[in-house]
């Protein structure tokens, strides 16, 4: 039982709040905000937002569409075996920890460079 929270922790919490933290820092706050003023964020809004773009990208990486071969398949074989014969130590290596790689990376270098490049300017 406590594998199964483990995982659900990460693919049902982190990787849905991640998602649509990005998509609301890349898309919405810069249409929606002023320059002048402080954005907000609603984890609640950005997390329901990264439910809906993981089940869609799920769809997407089933069907064949996008996506590596490696995720493709690791995800078939979790699939195939079901949840009670799951391995949470191949599924954390093969499918999650490479998708939240390319999150964490794609919400750090763009704020990385921004406060490393800020003091340059001013």
């Amino acid at each position: 039982a406590l594998r199964y929270l483990f995982l659900s922790f990460f693919v049902l919490g982190v990787l849905p709040l991640f998602t649509g933290l990005l998509f609301d820092l890349t898309i919405m706050i810069p249409l929606r905000m002023p320059l002048d003023e402080s954005p907000r964020f609603f984890l609640e809004r950005d997390w329901v937002l990264g439910i809906i773009f993981l089940k869609v990208w799920f769809q997407l990486l089933v069907s064949g569409v996008v996506g590596d071969n490696d995720v493709k398949a690791a995800i078939q074989q979790i699939i195939n075996e079901g949840p009670e014969n799951i391995n949470v130590y191949d599924t954390m290596i093969r499918a999650v920890l490479p998708f939240l790689h390319c999150l964490l990376l794609y919400l750090c270098i763009p704020y990385a460079l921004s406060w490393g490049l800020a003091p340059l300017t001013v």
